[in-house]
């Protein structure tokens, strides 16, 4: 995952917290806009006006509340699984890797 998979695209994101401000913060001039979004599995964190989205089509940042962070990606689905206190830091290793600026 690079600048380049996200770059004038729209980003859906499933779940709230600090992860999301973050990422936001710092994709918001990349991005084409970025708004809620759900995927199977996932309605019940949800609201339920989002759109039903694709991993194999889509852009999605799904954030969960976990005991040990972990990121893990599958298509352009990437979650983000980290205590709530944990949150930013989990995001800032997302971002370091979509920038190139380390990988994982």
């Amino acid at each position: 995952m690079t600048l380049n998979d996200y770059y004038k695209k729209p980003l859906f994101f499933v779940g709230y917290g600090r992860a999301r401000d973050e990422i936001s913060r710092n994709l918001i001039s990349f991005v084409s806009r970025i708004q809620e979004g759900c995927i199977e599995g996932y309605k019940e964190m949800c609201d339920e006006e989002a759109p039903i989205k694709d991993c194999e089509e889509d852009n999605i940042i799904i954030i969960e509340e976990k005991e040990k962070i972990e990121i893990n990606q599958e298509g352009g689905c990437v979650f983000i699984l980290s205590p709530e206190d944990e949150q930013e830091r989990a995001a800032d290793a997302l971002l370091f890797r979509i920038f190139g600026l380390r990988n994982f």
